[in-house]
């Protein structure tokens, strides 16, 4: 059985907040960050390197389920739904990113283990973190971008069960709507 983990899309979405953390944060100790990797390759995003314009599309490729606690970098996914601010999750569908989706994972951390801090010392954590790593994926300071971003964080109940200690920051279109390609260096 799968713990669910928590989905929190409010956690970015307020300006004024991101504001005093990011001028007040220089970033915690806490937890292992990993939010620096190679860019995907063509082919993990469904792109082919030999497609030309004259080709005719590839079919779409189906979604991959993929338990909510093995995210990656990079990841292009469409669950839960993009208006909901607060969602228990176990699983999400993952897409190659040049095929609609709502959001993309851009950077991941791990909380050091021990009991759970709590729902308030989670959020701070991932918010915290995820608006550190932003620039760095998309190639505009959070602040200043039209995107949105959203984290998933662990659940008490997926701390405790499943030992989950893994902060996913995603980030969206503008108004959660669909793209059809990375936001990785988008600078938008």
């Amino acid at each position: 059985m799968n713990s669910p983990k928590t989905f929190r899309l409010r956690g970015l979405a307020l300006s004024v907040l991101l504001a005093g953390l990011l001028s007040g944060c220089a970033g915690s100790d806490g937890g292992e960050r990993k939010s620096e990797s190679p860019a995907p390759s063509a082919e993990a995003d469904g792109r082919t390197a030999s497609a030309s314009a004259s080709e005719p599309a590839a079919p779409p490729v189906p979604a991959r389920s993929v338990d909510a606690t093995e995210l990656a970098l990079g990841d292009c996914f469409s669950n839960p739904p993009a208006d909901e601010e607060q969602a228990q999750l176990t699983e999400v569908d993952v897409f190659p990113c040049d095929q609609p989706h709502e959001q993309e994972v851009y950077a991941l951390t791990t909380l050091p283990a021990g009991e759970f801090p709590g729902e308030d010392a989670v959020d701070t954590e991932a918010q915290e973190f995820c608006s550190a790593e932003f620039e760095g994926y998309v190639g505009q300071a959070f602040g200043s971008s039209e995107l949105e971003a959203a984290y998933i964080v662990p659940s008490l109940e997926s701390w405790q069960y499943a030992d989950d200690r893994e902060i996913v920051c995603t980030v969206l279109g503008p108004m959660g709507e669909p793209s059809s390609e990375s936001f990785r260096d988008a600078d938008r």
